[in-house]
């Protein structure tokens, strides 16, 4: 079975939102990491380095699965599949670079940064987050290079030459 038009329309308009949520809460999380590493300020560290993993665990997590189911049905409902394209191949090879990096280099991180703070040993600073904004950046730029391939579809024949 594959999906009509008004179906494509309606998974385009879906994937669209949840990646761009997606993203945005990735890029605002760095945003965040950024404030509070160099803020220098230990109120502001302990304002902002606990609310970076409730982000990821409360709505970067479900976008990011809603936005793999999405492309799960466009693998196997439309007629793209999962291998047709190299620059669709290459999207699916980053998502899965994706995984570690968020869960265990970002999520992880901060929330033991955070328990460390908490316990009141750590006043903040780049010792403390660098590594968790290393990952943070890694996924970013993944994301750009995703939505890049999306966008442009490299190797793929325009429209023009068929």
């Amino acid at each position: 079975m594959k999906l009509k038009s008004t179906g494509m329309k309606w998974l385009r308009f879906l994937h669209l939102i949840s990646s761009s949520i997606w993203f945005g809460g990735s890029v605002c999380a760095g945003g965040l990491a950024v404030i509070g590493i160099f803020s220098g300020n230990s109120e502001v560290f302990l304002s902002v380095v606990p609310v970076i993993p409730k982000l990821y665990s409360n709505v970067v997590f479900y976008m990011a699965i809603f936005t793999l189911i999405q492309g799960l049905i466009y693998g196997f409902f439309t007629n793209w599949g999962f291998f047709k394209y190299r620059w669709l191949l290459l999207k699916w090879i980053l998502v899965i670079l994706l995984i570690p990096c968020t869960a265990m280099g970002i999520i992880q991180t901060f929330t033991a940064v955070a328990r460390v703070v908490y316990q009141g040993a750590i006043p903040g600073g780049i010792d403390n987050g660098g590594k968790a904004l290393f990952f943070i950046a890694c996924q970013v730029i993944l994301m750009i290079v995703i939505i890049f391939l999306s966008i442009f579809k490299p190797g793929r024949k325009s429209s023009a030459a068929k």
